[in-house]
């Protein structure tokens, strides 16, 4: 009996791997263009939901804001009123106009200690007590 051996084939001699590739390198060619589409518009796609979400918060902010109850829910208040005092008007508000009247800017301070003991004691072993607006460190 006679055996039949096919000629293709790893022994063969051939280079099949640069065959297959020859064989699939026009298909590789079509596709090239359409991932550079697809990668181009992934990219147009995430800016335009970056956007989408920006504008949902802008407009989430200026629904907030055209609401009176909503400016008028906030108060303002010190703790010396000669310093800053806050005057809500009658009527309906001005939405975006405000307004603040300084009375005093800040001034300079410095704070003295008394020295300490003695060079060897440990810092915060003695007690220490701040006054401000009086002058004068305890």
């Amino acid at each position: 009996m006679s055996s039949f051996t096919s000629g293709i084939g790893v022994s063969s001699g051939l280079d099949l791997s640069s065959l297959i590739e020859q064989m699939l390198a026009p298909d590789a060619r079509r596709r090239l263009p359409l991932q550079s589409r697809i990668a181009r518009l992934s990219i147009a796609r995430a800016s335009l939901q970056e956007s989408r979400s920006l504008l949902l918060a802008l407009r989430t902010s200026a629904t907030a804001l055209s609401n009176p109850s909503t400016i008028a829910a906030h108060t303002v208040s010190s703790s010396d009123a000669s310093i800053l005092t806050s005057v809500a008007g009658t009527g309906t508000l001005v939405p975006g106009f405000h307004s603040l009247l300084v009375r005093a800017l800040a001034g300079a301070s410095r704070i003295v200690s008394s020295p300490l003991e003695s060079p060897t004691t440990a810092l915060g072993a003695e007690s220490l007590t701040l006054r401000f607006g009086s002058g004068r460190l305890v």
